[in-house]
This record gives structure tokens, sequence and C-alpha cells, in this order.
């Protein structure tokens, strides 16, 4: 914002010219009130003013409001996350404080599984989890499930008037039944590493 006695003045599109490192983008962008749209001029310059320019791409979309919000640190993270998932094995680990009645819990590039009920059907159930994980990233995996959890009780107690069970959607998550349909089937599993069945037993 602009000042209405303030003395500085903007230059035109074409006569901007700016020298930026790779690395001072994300802040100088969020102190612009310039968008993406306005910067034709300028030069992108990896590692300073020796190395290969690039001109910036045009675009409509003001990115001010982007990098000043709390979006973007959420994708970078979940874009982390989810290159880890695709690239680190899964590492699979007993633990005896699951809850009570959860024989195991994915999560990105982990797998916890209680010891005493640790099968080749369960280890498949939660793989099939990070298979979800790579195909739609940890976040998009976890949208999906809070929709089936939120949005799907209200569907029932609109249709059929009623409220269902928590055992119910669980049963009805489109994840988890893709999962328990894989406990029985054979093919390839993930890369692994860390406790398998045979050495929990």
């Amino acid at each position: 914002m602009i000042a209405a006695n303030s003395q500085s003045t903007v230059r035109a599109p074409s006569e901007v010219s700016t020298v930026l490192n790779i690395h001072d983008l994300p802040g100088v962008i969020a102190q612009s009130s310039i968008s993406f749209g306005t910067i034709v001029g300028p030069r992108l310059f990896l590692g300073g003013e020796w190395g290969q320019a690039f001109p910036l791409p045009p675009s409509g979309v003001p990115l001010q409001a982007f990098f000043q919000s709390e979006l973007w640190p959420i994708l970078a993270l979940d874009l982390v996350l989810w290159l880890w998932v695709w690239l680190a094995p899964t590492l699979v680990l007993p633990c005896r404080f699951l809850p009570e009645g959860i024989l195991g819990l994915a999560l990105p590039g982990l797998v916890l599984v209680r010891p005493e009920t640790y099968t080749w059907a369960i280890l498949r159930h939660e793989l099939t989890h990070i298979r979800q994980m790579r195909r739609w990233s940890p976040l998009g995996t976890w949208l999906a499930q809070a929709f089936s959890y939120l949005v799907r009780p209200l569907w029932i107690l609109l249709g059929q008037r009623r409220l269902p069970s928590l055992r119910e959607l669980y049963r009805l998550n489109p994840l988890e039944r893709e999962a328990f349909a894989a406990m029985d089937q054979d093919g390839p599993l993930p890369r692994t590493w860390g406790a398998t069945p045979a050495q929990s037993a």
C-alpha cells in the first residue's frame, strides 16, 4: 500500500531491471505488491548476475497473498513428505502402544504394527495406504480420509435420517476398502525395511 503523500515513484514494468538470487525469491515476492503478471521486464539470475538468466514467466496470479498465508508452508511440507514416500523405503516398526483395536498405522514413510497380531495381510493393508500416499500425496490422502469421516455422515443423515457408526464409516471408506481388498492379493510389495511378520512372531 502506498500512502497518498508518498513521494516514491513506480516505474513501468518495461523499465524494471532486477537481479534476484533464487533463494531470496519467496521473501522478495512476499514483500512486494506486484504480481508475476506485472513483472515482465526482469530476468531471474541463478546464483547471481554471473549465472544463467531466465525470464520470469507471465502469470495473472498474485503471489504475495500466497506466500504471506499459511498455505504455502503446508504445501511445501506435503511436497517433502511426498518425495520421501516415493524415494525412501518404508520403515516397519512393531509398536505395543497403538490404541486398542488398531492393528496397524500407516504414516508417510513409516508403518507401525501391533507385534502380537502382525501378519503379511496386515502389512499388505498398511502398504496399500503407503501406495495411496504415493498416488495422491500424504495431504491428499488425509483430505480423502477427512471427507469420508466428516462429510459422508452428513450425506447418510440427510438421505437415511440416521447417524452411521464409526465402524460403518470405516468400512465405507474407499481407501480402507482398497486396503482390505489388497490383504488377500499376491504381488510385489513396496520396498520396506524393519520388522517382517516372521521376525515379529
